[in-house]
């Protein structure tokens, strides 16, 4: 079945996948069968509303083999992100991605709306691990949704550009 699906992938979708879920550790086949699961899992209902379970679902899919505890379920202890400590406190974050998710399936949206979204999803940090790989997929989600194509993000982008690291997102 998952050859199938990756097999069924573009080639911009398999690029995108491999670029988007290298994890230090992990087995790169299973990383990528794993994020080609979720894509076509987040893909084939990207028409419905997101809803916490759609979220969930494609968290569940990227960590099903490398973090099967936490896989598929929002975190309820504190996280940090880098040294910062102003991601969404445990007892908050069911109730601000349902907010995300509200805004998630608001009317069209253009480029900079979707980065924003993105940064939002991020400075919830709705999973103790795999917020990137996730949130990742939901931006691109968004942006097939709006019209544009698949999108890596790369240092060059604006949405890191000045920034030391990944970690300045969240300034």
């Amino acid at each position: 079945m998952i050859n199938n699906l990756i097999k069924s992938l573009t080639e911009s979708e398999r690029k995108l996948l491999v670029e988007n879920n290298r994890v230090e550790g992990e087995d790169f086949f299973e990383a990528h069968e794993d994020a080609a699961l979720a894509w076509c899992y987040a893909k084939a209902e990207r028409l419905r509303p997101a809803t916490l379970n759609y979220v969930k679902n494609i968290h569940y899919a990227l960590m099903r083999r490398l973090n099967p505890e936490i896989a598929g379920r929002f975190r309820e202890k504190k996280v940090y992100v880098g040294n910062r400590d102003d991601c969404s406190l445990p007892g908050k974050v069911k109730s601000d991605m349902e907010k995300w998710c509200k805004e998630f399936n608001l009317a069209k949206k253009d480029e900079d709306e979707i980065i924003k979204e993105y940064i939002r999803f991020m400075k919830i940090h709705p999973f103790e691990d795999g917020n990137g790989r996730t949130g990742r997929i939901l931006m691109n989600i968004q942006r097939i949704n709006n019209g544009y194509g698949l999108h890596i993000i790369m240092r060059s982008d604006k949405i890191v550009q000045g920034e030391d690291d990944y970690y300045g997102l969240f300034r």
